[in-house]
């Protein structure tokens, strides 16, 4: 199951309408919203997380989606910025929880 959505029309990982999803299953996907009939179509899979990703929070600079946030029942929470040229993002991870981060 899904966890978590956040959508951005920032252009993270290239051009268009995101929506960003974690779930169950430890991973966050990337999706391409559809555009004029064409279908929703992943961008990329994240799994750095070891058990469900339970929340995501876009981190905006001005009208941009510069990263966002992950947080998960591994007691972790994540910090993904992409890498220049729009390639797969780099996660820093915070580690102090001892229970799931909510």
């Amino acid at each position: 199951g899904v966890n978590a959505l956040a959508s951005t029309s920032s252009t993270l990982w290239g051009g268009g309408e995101q929506l960003i999803s974690g779930g169950r299953d430890g991973t966050i996907r990337c999706w391409k919203l559809p555009q004029q009939g064409v279908a929703a179509t992943p961008m990329l899979t994240l799994s750095d997380h070891t058990d469900w990703v339970n929340d995501l929070v876009l981190i905006n600079e001005g009208e941009q989606t510069s990263a966002f946030v992950s947080a998960s029942s591994d007691c972790t929470i994540k910090l993904w910025r992409p890498e220049s040229g729009g390639s797969r993002p780099r996660s820093t991870t915070l580690r102090q929880h001892t229970d799931f981060v909510k």
